[in-house]
């Protein structure tokens, strides 16, 4: 599901406007049903709605679901924070309709909004049309206080396109913003309505169409995409089948104290459906990664010093590599001087798939250019630590800082960047965004990432590519992660645990169906979780 900031916002209305031909009042007039639509499923109980309407077409959108709600039977307040004379255009054609319904449009000002707080207290709804995607600049003055005045009460709030305040693409919260309970975006989504920590105040977010169909707006390719479960690709067996079928992953993995880290990553493989597997590992802790996986074979890599990896396992580890069909490279390696050379040795001269995770991407800290060399397919899975050190940049934190880092070090080494953490983000070379919706703060525990490398290198080995098997990986491990929280509790989620939920994951995953449309607006992201963990 394409994600749009304001700019894409505006070069939709034109092209369905100028291009379409959909008279603009046609757009107003949908957003007006397809709210009302949210409205009766949410809040169907409220009788008595305030609708705090702005001047420009957000406020037009507010306007005409005031005449749907008035014709339905509700008692509608209509606060108009601009005169009644500044409005223009649609917004204007709809204030006309009202005054033509009799009904009333209450002017608020700084000298009466605290009147129009009282009006609002004794509703049972508010919906909020004062401000949309055309905002560029934090809300100040009068309008800023009758906001945090609507916080402050225990009205519930529904807002139309985007919570007032809340800008389009930026999820960083600069001023004052309504809290809403729960937000109808109009065409698509807009990045602040789920990417943290904006996200948070948009509630449920809803999705309406506006009756143009999603293949008219393939003439404004989208940059940013919410991953969705029908955008996954799980791989399918044949009857006929064999394990020669699915693959050959090599993971190499584990150091001293770290050989969980192979043996997870070994699990999350295994769990995904590749159909062999072997884990190559130093040979002191070939005994520990047989007994934590016995569906596991094993290679052993001769060490070169006390700690370190060296020419030795190297030319034993891609001399068995051929021919496989992919690598996961890195988790527990240990990042001492003498493996990191060793891992750089290894990725640069594969040529196969290459999942690089954890060490195996700690060891490119400085010198992303140099995986641009890479011939096969090449996922990196960093944590926003290890991303900062690749590029030799501070650790990105906002999700501006995440999105544009992740674009970066795609576009530098020419992979497929997962940039883990709340609302992973995976981006490619090309600059096109993904952002994952599944998973909880209970994943936040030693080993997650090791199950997720050897997710992603399990359905590489099966034949995905890089893209697509990101996207899978991280939808499947976050609903994982979904799945466990639901039976465990987040806090005693285990790493182990995501690995053991991957098959039931993927069999939800498998077996869904969105629910069927009903009018013009649908729910997504955590709806459609909770729909997959019922």
């Amino acid at each position: 599901m394409r994600l749009i900031d304001s700019s894409e916002a505006r070069a939709i209305d034109s092209f369905v406007i100028e291009e379409l031909g959909i008279p603009s009042a046609v757009l107003m007039e949908n957003a007006a049903l397809a709210a009302g639509e949210v409205l009766e499923e949410r809040f169907g109980a409220a009788l008595r709605v305030s609708l705090i309407c702005g001047a420009g077409n957000n406020g037009g959108d507010g306007l005409a679901l005031a005449r749907h709600l008035h014709s339905r039977g509700r008692e509608v307040v209509v606060l108009l924070c601009a005169s009644r004379h500044d409005l223009r255009g649609d917004a204007a054609l709809q204030a006309g309709v009202l005054e033509a319904m009799a009904l009333d449009l209450s002017e608020v000002s700084g000298e009466t909004y605290e009147s129009a707080l009282q009006q609002v207290a004794g509703s049972d709804l508010v919906v909020d049309a004062l401000f949309g995607t055309g905002l560029s600049r934090p809300i100040e003055g009068w309008r800023a206080a009758l906001i945090e005045g609507v916080n402050a009460q225990r009205v519930p709030v529904l807002s139309l396109d985007l919570p007032s305040g809340l800008p389009a693409t930026s999820s960083t919260m600069t001023g004052t913003c309504i809290d809403a309970v729960a937000t109808v975006s109009f065409f698509a989504p807009k990045p602040s309505l789920v990417l943290p920590p904006s996200a948070s105040r948009a509630g449920e977010v809803y999705v309406a169409d506006l009756g143009v169909p999603e293949s008219a707006l393939g003439r404004i390719p989208p940059r940013a995409h919410l991953t969705t479960a029908a955008d996954l690709r799980v791989p399918r067996r044949a009857a006929e089948s064999h394990k020669g079928s699915f693959g050959h992953l090599v993971v190499a993995a584990g150091s001293h104290g770290k050989s969980g880290a192979a043996v997870l990553a070994a699990r999350g493989a295994l769990r995904t459906g590749v159909g062999l597997l072997t884990v190559a590992t130093p040979e002191a802790l070939l005994s520990e990664v047989e007994h934590g996986c016995v569906e596991a074979m094993t290679l052993a890599l001769a060490a070169a010093g006390s700690s370190s990896l060296g020419e030795e396992a190297a030319s034993t580890l891609l001399s068995f590599v051929a021919g496989k069909d992919a690598l996961t490279l890195g988790p527990g390696l240990g990042n001492d001087e003498g493996t990191a050379e060793w891992a750089r040795g290894v990725a640069l001269a594969a040529k196969v798939p290459l999942v690089l995770d954890a060490d195996g991407v700690n060891a490119f800290a400085g010198r992303a250019e140099e995986l641009a060399s890479r011939r096969a397919e090449t996922v990196l899975t960093p944590h926003p630590g290890e991303l900062g050190r690749l590029l030799s940049r501070p650790t990105p934190r906002g999700s501006e800082d995440r999105f544009e880092a992740a674009t970066a070090a795609a576009a530098q080494t020419g992979a497929v960047v997962v940039l883990k953490g709340h609302r992973t983000v995976i981006a490619t070379p090309s600059g096109l965004l993904f952002v994952n919706s599944t998973g909880n703060p209970g994943m936040a525990t030693a080993g997650s990432g090791d199950v997720l490398a050897g997710v992603l290198g399990g359905l590489l080995a099966q034949g995905l590519d890089a893209l697509t098997a990101s996207r899978t990986a991280v939808y499947l491990h976050g609903l994982a992660g979904d799945l466990a929280a639901a039976k465990l509790g987040q806090a005693g989620v285990l790493a182990g645990d995501l690995a053991e939920l991957l098959p039931e994951a993927s069999l939800r995953v498998s077996g869904y169906t969105a629910s069927p449309r009903r009018g013009l607006a649908h729910p997504v992201a955590e709806a459609e979780v909770q729909r997959l963990l019922a």
